[in-house]
């Protein structure tokens, strides 16, 4: 509801350029680490894969700022 007050939305995006630069800096801020898959890996795997993985973006204006790579088993 917070963000929804702020105008942020959510939205499926193929933006994982954005997503991948805002990962590896949380990661390497938080964790010092590193995503388990490169940028190359992870569009690769979505484009062979469009119905079980999905990138979910939240966006202020048409930035994103954050997000999550979905990926569906079931």
């Amino acid at each position: 509801q917070k963000a929804i007050r702020c105008g942020l939305t959510v939205q499926q995006s193929n933006c994982y350029d954005d997503y991948w630069q805002i990962l590896t800096e949380v990661l390497s801020r938080t964790h010092k680490s590193r995503p388990v898959h490169s940028l190359v890996e992870i569009q690769r795997l979505s484009t062979h894969f469009p119905d079980h993985i999905k990138l979910l973006g939240c966006f202020d204006a048409q930035k994103m700022v954050a997000g999550v790579v979905v990926f569906d088993t079931g």
